[in-house]
């Protein structure tokens, strides 16, 4: 590399590159936080600010609501006219059997029948899961949770109980 001379118009030719370089880095870094910032959940944001309690604060409600529906069975959750093309509805599909899974260990929160594979929200939606009476007096289900919208688009989440003899 030949050394580029000084000149009074220039008398540090390195300063430029060095300086453009500085200011390369530094709006690359801020386009990628930004980026991250918009794509990192809430849940996270408090997580990594040391606030765990707020990141965690809504999935215990929703882990003491499944054991209480659930009471000392099984729940099947049904997803009735959630769109699987609706990024929001997908996600809440996949909070709900997720976290009832979770919550009812060892105990099922069914959200389709034995042998089907569920990657997500959107299978969990596709599956449109309508057990008979009969399947969930065989699988000790509770009670349904059925997950819904109104005309407005609210998605809404309402118990229905499974009467004895596996009929509803």
């Amino acid at each position: 590399m030949e050394a580029i001379p000084a000149t009074p118009e220039n008398p540090s030719p390195r300063v430029p590159s060095i300086l453009m370089t500085v200011v390369v880095i530094l709006a690359a870094g801020t386009a990628v936080w930004q980026c991250w910032q918009h794509r990192v959940t809430q849940k996270t944001r408090d997580w990594i600010a040391g606030r765990p309690e707020a990141a965690v604060q809504t999935l215990h409600g929703y882990d003491t609501n499944f054991l209480q529906v659930a009471g000392d069975g099984n729940l099947a959750i049904r997803f009735l006219n959630l769109n699987a093309n609706n990024p929001e509805h997908v996600k809440f599909a996949q909070l709900m059997f997720c976290r009832g899974g979770y919550a009812l260990y060892p105990r099922r929160a069914w959200v389709v029948p034995e042998g089907t594979v569920v990657n997500g929200g959107r299978e969990a939606i596709e599956a449109r899961f309508s057990p008979s009476p009969q399947w969930l007096h065989d699988h000790n289900v509770r009670n349904i949770i059925e997950v819904d919208t109104d005309a407005a688009g609210n998605v809404r989440v309402r118990a229905v109980p499974v009467i004895t003899g596996g009929t509803q």
